[in-house]
């Protein structure tokens, strides 16, 4: 999928990555959020350009505690620009989720959004008998040997 994997298996390299394409494409677009038009149009432009953008390969993502943070961080304060709030206003991020559930409605969080498709795709590929399933569960057909492994 082209996701960059690290020798230990964290996923902070390809998250940073992420979150840096899409940053980058929530730049190219400031004169869209700062125009006049509705939040609702600025609010499912924001869930089907950048929330794809970041969640492409997410499946294969490794999910530690700081790399939640991140991603929500990431997701605060881009709802943050689009509601025009600014950082001296000293608004909680509870505040703005409360304003966002007022005006669209419950949504869902971008770390749940990321765990969700992960039981997904986790879910699809037990179901099926593939090498990916191999891989993943680790199991290899047959038994070992009795006794202690041979040296060498």
């Amino acid at each position: 999928m082209g996701a960059t994997l690290t020798k230990d298996g964290s996923s902070t390299v390809e998250v940073s990555l992420r979150i840096a394409e899409a940053s980058a494409a929530m730049a190219r677009l400031t004169q869209i959020w700062k125009s006049g038009i509705s939040f609702i149009t600025k609010h499912r432009l924001y869930r089907s350009l950048m929330v794809s953008i970041i969640l492409y390969g997410c499946e294969s993502w490794t999910l530690l505690a700081d790399t939640e943070k991140r991603i929500q961080a990431f997701e605060n304060k881009y709802l943050r620009k689009l509601l025009g709030i600014r950082y001296w206003e000293h608004k909680t991020n509870e505040h703005v989720q409360n304003m966002i559930i007022s005006i669209v409605g419950p949504q869902e969080a971008l770390p749940e959004t990321v765990r969700r498709r992960k039981l997904s795709s986790f879910g699809h590929i037990t179901r099926h008998d593939s090498l990916v399933k191999t891989v993943l569960q680790g199991t290899v057909e047959g038994r070992r040997r009795r006794g202690r492994p041979r040296k060498g």
